[in-house]
């Protein structure tokens, strides 16, 4: 294992066996990863590296234990090196006459021997060492351990005056003379020098200079031996100077070069007789280190070749060195004489050995399957993605700096499932997104979206961020159970699930409708509403969070022969009177794989009549069905019950109807047997023949008086709410009330009911579903309209994602999606939200069309089932006025009041104009006004300009609801506290239902305070329904101030006087009476 660190590789472990690597380079920073390719230096057996078009590749082979053909040239050069010191002895000293020679040295570090067997070569003398290092120019050059970065040119044949550096050696040679380096090999020990014929024939007339260090020579076992350089920079070569006291000098005389030469024999041979001994203990692993040094051979065998035509002439006379010495010790390797084969690259060697699929093929070509991580190549445009539930979305834009695009802006081109897309000739963009109608969506900090480079860009939830890629395929997709109206898919997830958020289903012939969109957890989806033995083609399809989406798999299913329908849902009575009552329902969720085109009708379990919901001519199928019974007593109570039917029975007067029916019915239709033609009825409802409850409206001259039949603590009644109310309503009617605000109905994630959940399911925390429905027919009956308290602007979810992120809703079934994306909790992918967040639960996307549909179908469904004829809205600062609008047109226009918490009067009148008239809302600057007013005796604020009353009631009072005290204000310190004590309570009660404006009385301050306090705000209710006090009744303010408030109050049945405080008033005129008075109040009507 090695490291290169600051222009040097150093060896940092032994590694185990050959490891083809590359190693990359980029600044200061080195990684190294298995390749299998050299045609480009990111590749990662097929992998594109992401910063490959920076990078440098070096190959780089571990380093290898050493072989007997490795000792045996050691041999070889130390006997090389003994013959050219004895030659160079008589060019030394003539040389050394004429004051020619120059010195070349080069700095290195002897090995030293660790290994017990082996002991530490002696130390040689400064003369000796010198000659060694001056021998070391001519010896064999040195099998390179590891190829290192390509080594620095050479220098030119001129006498060299400095050696070139070496590179930093990954294995050290033994503690022998080293060779000269090839050029263009890289080096690989600090031992090697140029192999120059000047720098030779330098190098023979001086002696070197080197440092005086002890020899590291470390044994020949199957590791690397450590050599490291004393210096990372060229050794100087100056010329030699004759002095003598100078240690690392050795003197310039014949007899000390002969005496150095043969001292430098010695000692070579005894490293020889230390080399034989490591050779003969490694020579068990002979065959595996040569296959494994093979390779790495054949390169430095290419570079010696090259040389030898180079160093002929002083080879002839090394050669002649040899034979003698060779006679001397009597053995010869055989291996030093053989000729090296060629080298191959680390690279190929790699990849001849590879079993895997970077193996070449037979052309020789590297065979590589695209890589799903390689940079995209690079975009000349902005390719974007928008995702959006308006029916078409613009960009207005401005590219490459130049000028904005016209309002609306471009136009997105769809892509199906709310996704939208656009592509830009720009490499950079500033945007905003509009649905060309007034709307906007800018970026979550509120400014302008950007982009600065081109490629694909998604935009989501305010944000803008880079495309992900396409997911991968679902895997092994199957039909699992086979219905006569459904399939069920199943599949398995893909082999890489990253960023995956769910799979989408498609049914058709060609299997491209869109069905549904699943999590990334659920992996089966039954498709029902199928024909029965009909063959069908499906796609499924993975898509990540960006919406993007794979290929899909195909699979064919046929479904089982048709079968039995199930029973009708959503049966109701639509409306009813002393004449008649109307039924209504939808069509079975199972049709049994055949359609359905008749219904029969029972009353009191009789079958009276069958509906035909076909229309024979065209063939189409009703989606809702009504049917009215007109043979009722006013009075009187029926059950009704409906079931599907495949066809009609035939009858005489329906056998023509039947005949064409069955001319025009599918093959499926004519499959079904006759035991499966008819499915099991409904459960029976009732009805009355009563005249029905009508809706109340806005601005109708009627003395309506809301009671809220709720407290903040009626959750936890251990009864049940539901069943409290059902007790009372005899007394709600005898007061007078018309309207009672029940409370949030569907279950919900708190006991209040303020946290919705599963609408459909009205089992609560204040009863049963059951027994919700049994109040509504119960306030009904008696002629008070029930008032929902419609809670849409946020919702919880009922499950888990993929991701843990609490986005799956049920009844109805909503995603993600349906959230908006500037919601705190970070979760949702619809619009920004168009008012106010909530902070403790999602808000959502009433821009999504889906969202708008289900919930008018909510509340349609409400007030059929619960019968609810009036609205109240809650937190209506959330989303748009615009859409709460369209919602309460939908229900019919019902009355309809909002919570809108605001003491400014013209805060709320804004918020009814953007409703356009159809919302009215809570008067709290009334509630504001009149607790100060009664709490200090001091009343000159309920007159405010024009002698009109405050707050909405005085400017616009159709659209105000006064109230003394609610839920939220009972027992919440932010609005100052209470009300007041309940002799300030009842002046409060006197107050408003005697003013224009629709009042609303609290349940607690009605039920829970007394039978004084119930009886006193009993008789002003009275009052009002008697003398017909109404929202447009006229008020005439004769005194307002302190200790004292006098006023006149039209009704349509009579006029009343009012007085509150504790001054004396009394109305002007005769025939007045008192009707009502109390403490600090009195009520007088004029006969």
């Amino acid at each position: 294992m090695y490291e290169l660190k600051r222009g040097e590789i150093k060896q940092t472990g032994k590694p185990d066996e050959l490891i083809p690597a590359r190693l990359y380079v980029k600044g200061d920073e080195t990684s190294s990863e298995a390749h299998g390719s050299d045609e480009h230096p990111g590749a990662y057996g097929g992998d594109e590296h992401p910063g490959a078009q920076e990078e440098r590749a070096v190959d780089n082979i571990a380093p290898k234990t050493q072989t007997e053909a490795e000792t045996a040239e050691m041999q070889q050069r130390t006997e090389e090196a003994v013959a050219a010191s004895k030659k160079s002895e008589g060019e030394t000293t003539e040389k050394n006459k004429d004051g020619m020679a120059t010195e070349q040295t080069t700095e290195d570090e002897v090995s030293e021997n660790k290994d017990e067997k082996n002991p530490p070569a002696q130390r040689k003398t400064d003369k000796e060492t010198a000659a060694s290092k001056n021998k070391s120019t001519q010896a064999a050059p040195a099998v390179p351990a590891v190829p290192a970065a390509p080594a620095a040119q050479a220098a030119p044949a001129a006498p060299a005056a400095q050696a070139a550096p070496a590179a930093p050696a990954a294995q050290a040679a033994p503690a022998v003379p080293a060779a000269p380096a090839t050029p263009a090999a890289p080096a690989a020990s600090t031992n090697q020098t140029e192999n120059k014929p000047a720098a030779k024939k330098a190098a023979k007339k001086q002696t070197a200079k080197t440092e005086n260090k002890p020899a590291e020579n470390k044994p020949a076992e199957n590791k690397p031996a450590e050599n490291k350089p004393a210096e990372n920079k060229p050794a100087e070569n100056k010329p030699a100077e004759n002095d003598a006291t100078s240690p690392n000098q050795t003197e310039n005389k014949p007899a000390a070069k002969k005496q150095a030469a043969k001292k430098q024999a010695a000692a070579a041979k005894q490293d020889v007789a230390q080399e034989k001994t490591a050779a003969a203990a490694s020579l068990k692993d002979e065959e595996a280190a040569k296959k494994q040094d093979s390779a790495a051979q054949q390169d430095v065998a290419a570079q010696n070749t090259a040389k030898a035509d180079e160093a002929a002439p002083a080879a002839a006379s090394e050669r002649a060195e040899e034979e003698r010495l060779e006679s001397k010790t009597g053995q010869q390797d055989p291996a030093s004489s053989a000729p090296e084969p060629p080298r191959e690259s680390s690279a190929s060697l790699f990849r001849k050995r590879s079993l895997t699929v970077l193996g070449p093929d037979i052309d020789g070509k590297i065979p590589r399957s695209q890589s799903r991580s390689r940079l995209p190549p690079v975009a000349s445009n902005i390719i974007l993605t928008y995702q959006s539930s308006w029916p078409q979305p613009f960009l207005h834009c401005c590219k490459d700096d130049g000028d904005w695009t016209d309002l609306p802006g471009l136009a997105f081109e769809s892509k199906g499932q709310g996704m939208w897309t656009i592509q830009l000739d720009a490499s950079k963009v500033e945007f905003v997104c509009t649905d060309g109608k007034g709307a906007w969506d800018k970026a979550r900090q509120g400014g302008n979206y950007s982009i600065s480079a081109p490629g694909e860009y998604i935009v989501r939830a305010g944000e803008t961020k880079r495309s992900l890629p396409p997911p991968r395929k679902p895997q092994l997709v199957v039909v699992d159970s086979i219905g006569s109206s459904s399939l069920t898919l199943a599949w398995n997830a893909p082999d890489e699930e990253d960023g995956l958020a769910g799979y989408r289903i498609y049914c058709n012939a060609n299997g491209t409708d869109f069905v549904a969109q699943t999590d990334a957890d659920t992996r089966s989806y039954t498709v029902e509403n199928l024909k029965g033995s009909v063959k069908y083609v499906f796609s499924v399809t993975a898509v990540n969070e960006d919406g993007v989406e794979s290929k899909g798999i195909i699979v064919e299913g046929k479904t089982r022969s048709p079968g039995m329908p199930s029973a009708p849902t959503f049966l109701q009575v639509a409306s009813h009177g002393t004449d008649q009552i109307t039924l209504s329902w939808s069509p079975p969720k199972d049709t049994g794989g055949a359609s359905v085109t008749a219904y029969h009708v029972f009353r009191d379990g009789v079958a009276v009549d069958t509906l035909v919901s076909r229309d024979p001519q065209t063939g189409e199928n009703l989606t809702t069905m009504t049917w009215q019974d007109k043979k009722v007593e006013a009075g009187k109570s029926y059950t009704y019950a409906v079931s599907a039917m495949h066809l009609p029975n035939r009858t005489p007067s329906q056998s023509e109807l039947v005949d064409l029916l069955v001319k025009r019915a599918s093959g499926s239709l004519l499959e079904v047997q006759e035991e499966d033609n008819e499915g099991p009825p409904t459960e029976e409802i009732t009805a009355k023949a009563v005249t029905a409850l009508r809706m109340p409206r806005l601005g109708e001259q009627v003395p309506h008086v809301i009671l809220q039949g709720f407290n903040w603590w009626s959750c936890e009644n251990k009864n049940g709410w539901y069943k409290v109310l059902l007790s009372k309503v005899q007394e709600f009617k005898e007061a007078g009330f018309d309207m009672v605000w029940l409370p949030p109905p569907a279950q919900c994630a708190d006991k209040r009911g303020y946290l919705p959940s599963k609408w459909y399911d009205l089992n609560s925390y204040y009863g049963a579903q059951d027994d919700l429905i049994a109040l509504g027919q119960a306030l009904g009956d008696a002629g008070i309209c029930p008032m929902m308290d419609l809670v849409i602007n946020h919702r919880c979810a009922s499950k888990q994602d993929h991701r843990g992120k609490w986005t799956v809703y049920e009844q109805p079934e909503w995603g993600a999606w349906a959230i908006c994306g500037n919601d705190g909790s970070g979760t949702g992918e619809g619009n920004k939200s168009t008012g106010e967040l909530l902070e403790y639960a999602p808000d959502i996307d009433h821009t999504n069309q889906k969202v708008q549909q289900d919930t008018k179908d909510w509340v349609d469904w409400m007030f059929k089932t619960v019968g609810f004829r009036a609205l109240r809205l809650d937190f209506v600062i959330g989303f748009a006025p615009h859409l709460q609008e369209m919602y309460v047109r939908a229900a019919g226009s019902p009355f309809t009041v909002a919570e809108y918490w605001h003491g400014d009067p013209s805060v709320l009148r804004n918020y009814v104009n953007a409703s356009k008239g159809q919302i009215a809302v809570f008067d709290f600057p009334v509630y504001y006004t009149l607790k100060e007013a009664v709490r200090s005796d001091e009343f000159g604020g309920l007159r405010w300009d024009g002698n009109k009353p405050p707050g909405i009631m005085g400017s616009d009072p159709v659209r105000s609801c006064t109230f003394v005290e609610n839920h939220d204000t009972d027992h919440l310190e932010v609005v100052g506290g209470p009300f007041g004590n309940n002799d300030q309570i009842v002046r409060g009660y006197v107050y408003i239902l005697t003013h224009p404006g629709t009042p609303t009385v609290f349940w607690s301050d009605w039920s829970d305070r007394g039978k004084d306090i119930q009886a006193q705000i009993t008789r002003c209710v009275q009052i009002r329904q008697e003398r017909g006090i109404h929202c447009l009744s006229k008020c005439s303010i004769v005194v307002a101030e302190g200790g004292l408030y006098a006023a006149y109050i039209e009704g349509k049945n009579g006029n009343l006087a009012i007085k509150l405080g504790n001054r004396d008033w009394s109305p002007n005129g005769g025939q007045w009476e008192v009707a009502a008075s109390g403490r600090g109040y009195c009520v007088w009507v004029k006969n």
